[in-house]
């Protein structure tokens, strides 16, 4: 786990404990101050990870539900083209297809309700990042006034 997911669980923690009296501004300043503690170094580092982290968990695991969902339709139309072909003189077998199915569908909703836990979860990183990217640039203000 890099510094600014570190620092977004710090800055939930202090949140949840009400220390900054639920001003997350405060909370972030104070938090920011702390660790990068006049380098330079850390504050350019956490700007780097910020970018290295664009993309939230939302839209990353929305990405993934998509190609599973996708996968999923894949899998179930070769599986209706198969059955299909294989229906000559045997008969239809549709007790066969709606178990597999619904066995692939079950696991479409399974990958769904673990991203959603996920999401739940970790969510919090996302509000804390942006926090954190405001208070950055607000720091790089102040230091060019100075």
């Amino acid at each position: 786990m890099n510094d600014l997911m570190k620092l977004c669980d710090k800055l939930e923690n202090c949140s949840k404990n009400e220390i900054c009296n639920k001003n997350e501004i405060v909370c972030t300043k104070a938090v920011l101050q702390s660790y990068i503690n006049g380098d330079e170094n850390k504050r350019l580092k956490l700007k780097v990870q910020i970018e290295q982290h664009e993309k939230g968990i939302y839209e990353t695991m929305t990405e993934i539900l998509s190609l599973v969902t996708t996968v999923d339709a894949l899998a179930i139309s070769c599986i209706s083209l198969i059955v299909s072909a294989t229906n000559t003189e045997r008969g239809n077998k549709p007790v066969e297809v709606l178990v597999i199915v619904l066995i692939i569908l079950s696991i479409v909703l399974v990958l769904a309700l673990i991203a959603n836990w996920r999401i739940n979860k970790f969510g919090y990183r996302d509000k804390w990042k942006k926090y954190i990217e405001v208070v950055l640039e607000d720091m790089e203000k102040e230091k060019e006034c100075v």
